[in-house]
């Protein structure tokens, strides 16, 4: 909680400090929290992480695009079925809604789970949860972090597409960091022979047509800088 704080007041303020021992206190604070859910996890009856998890098996193409239309609300839906699996098949007991909905401090559950699930098939690659889990914290509240609308007329064309360029850099980066577990993700279902999920849900649906339309602003400004550049 107080690493929350300090990096939330870091935002605010703009100071390099809070982030510091924000993240000093964070990586401490983890190592905690990771230790008392493995004890927890290893008390609870029901759970077996070596299941076999049908994780949410999309291609890498489809999960970048719909991330990017969205502005990243699409990795909500994606955490959400990746935890559910998890759920489902390894009886975790961290509720799937709760997961999407906070994916931004709980993401690690799921990193180690298909990191832990991709090894035991053969999987090379190296993924690390922690620091992907403590990377996919920082982009999200870096591309979050959006100016205010009264501050809008303030701003001029050249410091707007900083800010918009810096925007898309950070959702960019973090849609590629959930690729790599995607890919994962497709390396385990293929030796447990899971097919390619193609069907597009309803509720996927949804989470699309949301995004796309809360970032329609974002979109039209930036098209229009780039328009005006010409």
């Amino acid at each position: 909680l107080l690493s929350i704080l300090l990096f939330s007041f870091g935002i605010v303020e703009g100071c390099i400090l809070y982030f510091i021992f924000a993240i000093i206190i964070g990586f401490s604070a983890n190592r905690n929290y990771v230790a008392f859910l493995k004890r927890k996890k290893e008390k609870y009856r029901f759970f077996n992480p070596d299941a076999d998890t049908r994780y949410f098996n999309i291609s890498n193409k489809r999960l970048f695009v719909l991330s990017l239309l969205t502005g990243g609300m699409y990795l909500m839906y994606w955490m959400y079925r990746n935890a559910k699996a998890m759920n489902q098949a390894q009886r975790d007991p961290i509720k799937p809604v709760w997961q999407a909905i906070f994916m931004s401090f709980t993401s690690i559950n799921v990193f180690r789970a298909i990191n832990y699930s991709s090894k035991k098939v053969g999987y090379k690659k190296n993924l690390d949860p922690l620091s992907s889990a403590w990377l996919f914290l920082l982009l999200t509240a870096a591309y979050s972090y959006e100016y205010e609308d009264r501050a809008k007329d303030l701003l001029t064309p050249e410091l707007l597409m900083i800010l918009l360029s810096v925007y898309w850099v950070m959702l960019g980066l973090t849609i590629l960091l959930v690729v790599k577990y995607q890919k994962a993700i497709s390396f385990y279902s293929k030796q447990k022979s899971f097919p390619l999920i193609k069907r597009i849900t309803f509720w996927e649906c949804v989470f699309v047509v949301l995004g796309f339309l809360l970032n329609m602003g974002l979109v039209y400004a930036t098209g229009d800088l780039i328009v005006g550049l010409f």
